[in-house]
């Protein structure tokens, strides 16, 4: 799926766009290739209500993402991993840190885009 990696200097900029009948755009903060970055779904760009910010759109970057995946870390930066476990015969994911279950809402979420390899 193709995405459009803005640059920083022009996330605040979108942010505080307003369009018609109050819609906006949020640019979504992630990273790739170990670099933060702001993406939005390239979709947007044949969309009419936002016609405000496509200038601004012909200087973004236009990747091609295969995997999108959300990691979880906690206060000194170490990665949790998820645990799936069966209660009660359902099946439910926990997050431990150090043999402790934490709530996920503690934890910091990393959001990490993979370029598709051709």
């Amino acid at each position: 799926m193709k995405y459009i990696i803005i640059p920083n200097e022009l996330v605040e900029k979108i942010k505080q766009t307003k369009f018609d009948d109050n819609n906006e755009l949020n640019p979504i903060k992630g990273i790739i290739n170990n670099k933060e970055i702001y993406y939005l779904p390239d979709g947007i760009i044949d969309n009419p209500v936002f016609e405000k910010v496509l200038a601004d759109f012909e200087v973004c970057e236009i990747k091609d993402i295969s995997i999108i995946e959300c990691k979880y870390f906690d206060g000194n930066d170490i990665e949790i991993l998820l645990t799936k476990t069966i209660v009660n015969n359902e099946e439910t994911t926990i997050y431990l840190v150090d043999g402790k279950e934490v709530n996920p809402r503690d934890l910091k979420v990393k959001t990490i885009l993979i370029e598709a390899k051709f």
